[in-house]
């Protein structure tokens, strides 16, 4: 076993030999009164097929989080895709090394500031953001909402051999919208490539609609109030000016995620209350070629006992039930028997 040092701590790193599942390879890593960590170990061909974050819709629809721009939230995404949330009784801390975190930054799109300057600006706002959700509580006639911090704390590192990684450590409090659901949630990808923060979350919110929706109605009417919807988007009392909020925010969400493959904005409607436009009616449909993402059960129940699951089939796979499934196909159990099994 190799040691890592940090501040008179030692580090304790197993898990040497590494599972593979859509292109990351992953490592245990046990660090400090046996807490394991998961070790993320991109390889070139991941960032066309990322692996699925799994969360809550409470947190996909009601939640404010205030991440400020697209590269941070395609880093929380590509994080929460790490977990198993059907499986894992409490969050595992999530370490990334800087080259694979400069990957996913310069995914976005935007100018390159420089590796440590991007490094150090993200780590500082992500290190600060929060989830909020309305209660019913009131204080002057005004809600006062539920504030979670998404982090407790993001720590570089550097091992022996001189590679610098970063440890995302997930507020324990966040651990109802991330682990432990069997129903009422979502799942996506990190929209990787959009330029907007204000697309992707819009994104995540018209997806988990669609998913709830789909079985209904080919196309899905959102209807938000101006300033709900500025809540949703973390940018309350900004953009007082419509037509400032329609070329700053509107238009880049229709672009961002008409852009995604996932879902489609066909149309908006503004609507007026006298001559102040107060509310926007989305119409949403899936994208041309989007299939949404099966269940493990429907997975299952999809595929001929004995063909081999397809690269689809095993993405539905949590983290913990792919090492399952690869062990007993290591040990000659047909894969589509193996699939099964697990």
């Amino acid at each position: 076993m190799n040691s890592v040092h940090k501040q008179g701590q030692t580090r304790t790193q197993t898990g040497l030999n590494s599972v593979h599942k859509q292109g990351i390879a992953y490592n245990l890593i046990c660090i400090v009164r046996n807490k394991v960590y998961i070790r993320i170990v991109m390889e070139d061909k991941m960032l066309n097929n990322l692996p699925t974050a799994r969360f809550s819709n409470e947190l996909a629809t009601k939640g404010r989080v205030n991440f400020t721009n697209a590269r941070e939230w395609v880093i929380f995404l590509f994080l929460v895709a790490q977990l198993d949330p059907k499986n894992q009784g409490e969050l595992t801390d999530a370490i990334v090394s800087v080259q694979d975190l400069e990957k996913l930054l310069k995914t976005s799109g935007k100018k390159w500031g420089g590796l440590y300057a991007e490094l150090k600006e993200c780590a500082e706002r992500m290190g600060g953001v929060t989830c909020k959700f309305d209660t019913d509580v009131e204080i002057d006639g005004k809600i006062l909402p539920k504030v979670r911090p998404i982090f407790s704390e993001i720590d570089p590192f550097k091992t022996s051999d001189g590679t610098v990684f970063i440890r995302y450590c997930f507020n324990e409090r966040m651990t109802p919208l991330l682990l432990g659901f069997k129903k009422n949630f979502m799942g996506i990808k990190p929209p990787v490539g959009i330029n907007s923060g204000h697309a992707i979350r819009f994104l995540i919110l018209a997806k988990a609609e669609r998913d709830r929706k789909r079985k209904y109605e080919k196309v899905t009417r959102l209807y938000y109030g101006i300033n709900e919807l500025k809540g949703l988007l973390s940018i309350a009392g900004k953009y007082k000016e419509f037509d400032n909020f329609r070329r700053r925010v509107l238009e880049p969400i229709v672009e961002g995620v008409n852009k995604s493959g996932i879902v489609d904005i066909v149309n908006y409607e503004k609507h007026r209350t006298g001559r102040k436009v107060t509310h926007i009616a989305f119409y949403i449909q899936d994208a041309v070629n989007y299939k949404p993402i099966p269940t493990v059960e429907q997975a299952a129940l999809d595929m001929p006992l004995d063909d081999e699951p397809s690269m689809a089939q095993v993405e539905t796979l949590s983290f913990a039930k792919y090492k399952a499934y690869m062990f007993l196909v290591d040990r000659e159990v047909k894969p589509g028997i193996a699939f099964r099994k697990i």
